[in-house]
């Protein structure tokens, strides 16, 4: 992975990594093609994990000392960053586009009555996005006729189904899969 990585970054203007995992190729790349290195820190291993493992720990600082500009997605994190690693990442907020579906179009592709309320979460299945949150909430909300559409996938999406029918909620959730 990092050799390729290497060789792809041997005509670009900049490196750009995201979070601790692209340490490696991101350091090597930028060493061996002499271009800045630019990461992007989405998350802490520490928001990850009550005990985070030492070489996410360790990685994460190494990647803020010795990436040449980072960036935070919020100022909670660039916080985190300098108070736990001594970097100054600039603030770039996650982008997103104005979408041109409406909760019409989801209801309407998931036979959703228009009248009744209806939960709508997009992004990807893992721990830290509390879905299973969701589930609980839905058990205990007073709306009989309430649907939770649930868009995206991850690791997360079969144990969430199997909770739902645990919760005998699952015929008020909307597994809708990948949305684009």
């Amino acid at each position: 992975m990092t050799d390729a990585f290497v060789d792809a970054a041997a005509d670009a203007d900049v490196v750009h990594t995201h979070d601790w995992f692209g340490y490696g190729p991101g350091s090597q790349a930028a060493a061996a093609n002499d271009v800045p290195w630019l990461t992007s820190f989405h998350s802490l291993s520490s928001d990850r994990n009550v005990d985070p493992p030492e070489r996410e720990v360790e990685t994460e600082r190494r990647l803020a000392r010795r990436a040449d500009h980072s960036i935070a997605v919020s100022k909670l994190l660039a916080g985190r960053v300098r108070d736990q690693y001594g970097a100054d990442p600039d603030v770039v907020y996650n982008g997103f586009s104005t979408p041109r579906q409406t909760g019409a179009d989801v209801r309407a592709r998931h036979d959703i009555d228009p009248d009744d309320p209806m939960l709508l979460f997009v992004g990807r299945h893992t721990h830290q996005k509390g879905i299973d949150h969701l589930l609980y909430a839905l058990e205990h909300l007073p709306q009989e006729d309430l649907t939770l559409v649930l868009g995206g996938t991850g690791h997360l999406t079969p144990r969430l189904e199997r909770f739902a029918e645990l919760l005998g909620v699952r015929d008020s959730l909307v597994l809708a899969g990948y949305v684009s």
